[in-house]
């Protein structure tokens, strides 16, 4: 039954209306404490420790190796990556050299893990690097 008293006979109208419904619910919840679930402060998430260039970095967990080698001192070259855009990962120049994996990594879109070593200076980084920009600068 609608507003007016009416009962609503279709199922389109209901699915229409959802939305709103959630949209206002999380307002509330963002506007009045009292309308969220958990009303504690959330604990300060443990931080993992990575190694740039075998110097120790400690990240909070979803940080990308691009961030933590950031934070670790160390610029790496981008085109494509902004911290508030969605990672896009498409230019390939943030490519990385990550212990136990096969290949060079790119960095704007990949996590860091508890303990992983990362080489953004390597040679294999940088020869990734120079061959990446040669497609570039071909194309």
């Amino acid at each position: 039954v609608n507003a007016e008293g009416r009962t609503i006979r279709s199922y389109s109208v209901m699915l229409r209306l959802w939305p709103l419904r959630q949209a206002v619910s999380s307002a509330c919840s963002r506007v009045i404490p009292a309308c969220s679930k958990s009303t504690a402060a959330d604990p300060a998430p443990e931080l993992l420790e990575v190694f740039v260039n075998n110097k120790s970095v400690k990240v909070e967990p979803g940080t990308t190796v691009l961030q933590a080698c950031a934070e670790g001192g160390v610029e790496i070259p981008r085109f494509c990556y902004h911290e508030r855009l969605s990672i896009a990962g498409n230019c390939r120049m943030c490519l990385v050299e990550v212990e136990n994996m096969p290949k060079p990594q790119a960095s704007c879109a990949m996590p860091v893990m508890k303990g992983m070593k990362i080489w953004p200076d390597s040679a294999i980084s940088r020869k990734a690097r120079e061959g990446v920009m040669e497609f570039l600068l071909m194309n």
